[in-house]
């Protein structure tokens, strides 16, 4: 096992790949996604962290896969909960309500065993 240090990790530059993956509606990589999880606590700072946590948000919420999109919502909420105020997590926990209302129905609009 190898050790990992957040500090380590050139966080604008991660940020920034994984922006462009995004806006062409790549996939991420499973490494990816987890960066793209502890990303917020690779900044230095509160207040650099907590607007990093925003960020990351509206990333994942570029992500197609629906279940990957829940995966890092959630993960976000749960790594980042030491630096964000009640708003943050709400609105997180907001937009991961509405990834899955929207998985359930699209999964209902395509569902074609009533048509058997």
């Amino acid at each position: 096992m190898e050790q990992a240090f957040l500090s380590k990790i050139d966080s604008e530059t991660v940020q920034e790949e994984i922006r462009e993956k995004l806006e062409h509606r790549l996939p991420l990589s499973d490494d990816e996604l987890m960066k793209l999880i502890i990303l917020p606590l690779t900044y230095k700072g509160k207040e650099k962290k907590k607007q990093a946590v925003k960020e990351a948000v509206e990333l994942a919420k570029k992500i197609v896969d629906k279940e990957e999109k829940t995966f890092v919502l959630s993960g976000i909420l749960v790594f980042a909960d030491k630096i964000i105020d009640s708003e943050t997590a709400k609105y997180i926990s907001y937009s991961q309500r509405v990834c899955k209302i929207i998985c359930v129905n699209h999964h209902r609009l395509f569902d074609t065993s009533i048509f058997v």
